[in-house]
């Protein structure tokens, strides 16, 4: 069934607005792209990726791993975006010359194997997951992929699942925010004190993050972010699944936008 248009859409049919930047399914771009001229264009500035946002207190690094590889991201990629995604192992741009190819692949064995190594009590632990009611159907196949590896979770649907889990109440949740040109740009979502949503006491990825913004040497600072990277991998501080295009929306009278971040003036009105 068609997905019922936001009222913004509306006013692009109608003429009455000639730019939008939204987060936009596949469904809504399928009913409106080409209709009296609006066209929809993939913004190559930044993606939208979608994390599980976790708490770390509760989960350590090894725990948090063996969530990651219960998780067949490939699988929740397809069924939310189609072919319109990229698996996720970190909040950098893949566009961009200092990414590090990232692969993932499930593994329910060596999943389980980590969590007896860590006393996970399988029993009596049941994860909180949060989510809007737009992401339930993600956060259903994800509960089931646990599952299968013996791992409870609860799913609530609610208007204030940020808020739930900034305050601890929420063990996880589902989280989608904008890739950055600047890999460091994600930093204070991961760093004591700032980092509400994933409750730690690690700066390691905020002291690399700082010394990448301060290095002058390209070389050097190269390096840097691949090990900012690998960390990521390595303590997966939330579980990040995949990216997606973001999309810029125009009437027929406008071009020239190559991505949100230019100046208006250089945009092209018929």
């Amino acid at each position: 069934t068609e997905e019922e248009l936001n009222p913004v859409w509306q006013h692009l049919l109608n003429g009455e607005i000639d730019n939008y930047y939204p987060s936009v399914t596949t469904e809504v771009r399928q009913q409106i792209d080409g209709q009296n001229g609006i066209h929809f264009e993939v913004d190559p500035a930044c993606r939208q990726l979608t994390s599980i946002a976790i708490n770390n207190e509760r989960f350590n690094t090894n725990v948090r791993k063996a969530f990651d590889l219960l998780i067949d991201k490939d699988i929740i990629g397809q069924a939310m975006c189609g072919d319109d995604y990229e698996v996720a192992g970190d909040p950098l741009l893949s566009t961009q010359d200092y990414f590090m190819e990232y692969t993932h692949t499930r593994d329910v064995e060596t999943a389980v194997a980590m969590l007896e190594a860590e006393g996970f009590d399988f029993e009596n632990t049941v994860i909180k997951l949060g989510c809007s009611e737009s992401r339930q159907n993600m956060a259903a196949i994800i509960q089931q992929m646990l599952a299968e590896g013996g791992v409870k979770c609860d799913i609530l649907v609610s208007t204030t699942t940020f808020a739930d889990q900034m305050s601890g109440e929420l063990d996880a949740c589902l989280v989608s925010n904008n890739t950055k040109f600047s890999p460091t740009a994600h930093s204070a979502r991961f760093a004591p004190v700032t980092g509400t949503m994933t409750h730690t006491d690690d700066d390691t990825i905020k002291v690399l993050s700082d010394k990448i913004d301060f290095c002058q040497d390209e070389a050097e600072k190269l390096e840097l972010i691949h090990e900012l990277q690998q960390i990521y991998w390595d303590t997966c501080p939330w579980i990040f699944l995949y990216t997606t295009s973001n999309y810029i929306v125009h009437s027929a009278r406008l071009s020239g936008v190559r991505d949100i971040g230019n100046r208006a003036y250089t945009w092209v009105v018929s």
